[in-house]
């Protein structure tokens, strides 16, 4: 597994899987970073690649082919690991990065040919834009239950009380 202790090396890495991508891109990070790779993003798209993005912040790329997807269920509420910075990045079902600097600076980076690697790190992505659609589509029902930036289903109103409820009386606007 090559050392990447730093931001350049990881972005030239990443840059690099960008530009061989031949099928399918599926990439997760922080809008700042993602700017990064809008030239390298159109090249593959012109290719043909199909992009699922997640971006956390507005989305700095276009994609024309496939989705991109701005992280918005926790925007505005304060949790610790906001400061992190991240980039996953999986090329074709083989390049796969996993970079994570959870002071925003120090990074911490995995670039491996596993196929258990891969499909995790993919997974991570997928559940990601998976959970954004499902938040778009029902943001007002999900904040009536799980509060502002889903903060309910990190730390439930009262434990015990809503562990003794059945899930009918949870899910019911009068129990």
């Amino acid at each position: 597994m090559p050392a990447l202790p730093d931001w350049p090396s990881i972005a030239t890495t990443a840059a690099d899987f960008l530009q061989r991508a031949e099928q399918h891109v599926y990439l997760s990070a922080h809008a700042d970073q993602l700017a990064q790779f809008t030239a390298d993003i159109s090249d593959a798209q012109d290719r043909g690649v199909r992009f699922d993005v997640v971006c956390f912040g507005p989305v700095p790329v276009t994609v024309h082919k496939g989705r991109a997807v701005q992280h918005t269920s926790t925007e505005g509420t304060l949790y610790r690991h906001h400061q992190a910075r991240h980039l996953a990045v999986v090329a074709d079902n083989h390049d796969t990065l996993w970079a994570l600097a959870p002071d925003g600076h120090s990074w911490s980076t995995a670039v491996i040919t596993d196929p258990l690697f891969t499909a995790a790190i993919k997974g991570y992505i997928r559940h990601d834009l998976y959970v954004q659609q499902i938040y778009a589509d029902f943001t007002d029902e999900l904040h009536a239950h799980y509060g502002p930036g889903l903060q309910q289903l990190v730390q439930p109103a009262n434990t015990t009380e809503a562990a003794s409820r059945t899930p009918a009386e949870r899910d019911s606007k009068t129990a």
